[in-house]
């Protein structure tokens, strides 16, 4: 493809902006890859398929034109092919001149025919020219357009760089899989409630860990509370054993009736500190 990358690289030093390429078209591919010839009439289509993108993206189509997506310098025969054998549609401005002198037009063609056999090749057909019958045959070996849908568009038309809206409207209901663009939305869509269930998720998970931290402590502080009891009423039965047993021992009743309502308030404890200052 040397003819299509020396064309394209003359060209695209005319350019003045270079658009990012869309995530949609990154990850689907383009919608439409437009052929076109280089130049101004009457062989010449830059205008017109200038004109023709702009008015397909407002379609929300996603559109390889190749003045916007390769800039001076860089490697066109890589990024050429990469974005026509990732388009869904080829769009041929086919014009008089062009099928004179195809060019990088009829590599592009022959190259989407043979790699993706089964989309489909759209011409513009400019003014007539695929039913003139001293281009008809030599178009066909390459265009290959008989028994298929074309686009008629008018002289005018190309000569003003100004794309019909009947073109327009022809070529954004022609049959072709899902736009990329509505693919690309559905998968930010799929990302966002994905991301929006992972963090409901997370807040469920939380709140049940910090639901299990909490009875964790309750039954803790509980294990803790039964086993001081359990103590405090032990040495309050101490200190009035030791009372009944052995009142010359009353200091050591008094102590172990105060450990017992220090470690833990019962009846029990109360009743044994009473008994023992009394």
């Amino acid at each position: 493809m040397a003819p299509l990358a020396a064309g394209r690289l003359a060209a695209g030093a005319i350019a003045k902006s270079t658009p990012k390429r869309s995530f949609a078209s990154r990850l689907f591919g383009y919608d439409i890859f437009l052929s076109f010839a280089l130049g101004s009439p009457p062989r010449g289509t830059l205008s017109y398929a200038s004109d023709l993108a702009r008015r397909l993206r407002e379609r929300d189509f996603t559109v390889f034109f190749s003045e916007d997506e390769a800039p001076p310098g860089e490697q066109l025969d890589s990024t050429l092919r990469s974005a026509l054998l990732h388009s869904k549609t080829l769009v041929v401005v086919a014009n008089r001149g062009t099928l004179q002198e195809p060019r990088w037009v009829r590599k592009e063609v022959q190259e989407f025919r043979e790699r993706c056999p089964n989309r489909p090749v759209i011409p513009i057909n400019i003014d007539g020219a695929l039913q003139d019958p001293e281009l008809a045959e030599s178009a066909q070996e390459w265009l290959g357009y008989e028994g298929k849908i074309w686009v008629d568009e008018t002289e005018e038309a190309a000569a003003t760089g100004i794309a019909s809206e009947q073109v327009v409207q022809r070529l954004a209901t022609a049959p072709m899989r899902a736009k990329s663009n509505v693919s690309w939305r559905w998968v930010v869509r799929a990302v966002g409630a994905s991301l929006v269930a992972l963090a409901v998720a997370a807040g469920i998970a939380a709140w049940r860990a910090t639901t299990n931290a909490e009875e964790a402590n309750r039954q803790r502080v509980y294990a803790v509370n039964n086993l001081n009891s359990a103590l405090a009423r032990q040495l309050a039965a101490q200190s009035g054993l030791l009372l009944r047993q052995n009142p010359d021992r009353l200091p050591l009743a008094v102590l172990l009736a105060l450990e017992s309502t220090g470690l833990h308030p019962t009846f029990e404890g109360n009743q044994a500190l009473r008994a023992a200052l009394t």
